[in-house]
């Protein structure tokens, strides 16, 4: 798998889905911002693991479980907002110098991208994780704070 392929065009080759739904998915995409991913997801013609494991292969990242990680810096909720973190569904995991490694529910989503730059002034490396656990993690380390 190439990482600068399109989703749906990786999708399609490895017969993950047909090139129908693709499309239906891509008009729905025109008239909504919502990842492809997840529109595929709502289609129910993939699953969740299916996804994850091409945008993880795509990307060279590694699956990270949210549900068993500890966050040991709490300071990282201070960088991106709960209102953002829900927006686009992604939780700070960890800072290494000026590199905020950052789980997300879709990589490729670059308005995120854009917004975590200028929120935070550090490079972004996003990984791949499954929305509930990202749900989970800012429901837990954000409670209290204004949504």
């Amino acid at each position: 798998m190439n990482g600068g392929q399109p989703l749906g065009q990786i999708l399609v080759e490895e017969r993950l889905i047909e090139p129908a739904a693709l499309e239906m998915a891509l008009l729905q995409q025109k008239s909504r911002y919502e990842p492809l991913g997840t529109i595929l997801l709502r289609m129910k013609v993939i699953t969740e693991y299916e996804l994850e494991k091409v945008l993880t292969h795509q990307f060279g990242f590694v699956h990270l479980n949210p549900k068993t990680y500890r966050m040991t810096d709490k300071s990282l909720l201070d960088l991106i907002p709960v209102e953002v973190t829900r927006k686009y569904h992604c939780f700070p995991l960890e800072k290494n110098k000026q590199i905020l490694k950052v789980a997300i529910v879709d990589p490729l989503d670059t308005d995120a991208l854009v917004v975590l730059n200028d929120l935070t002034r550090l490079t972004i490396q996003f990984i791949a994780s499954r929305q509930v656990w990202i749900d989970e993690l800012i429901d837990i380390y954000f409670a209290g704070k204004v949504t």
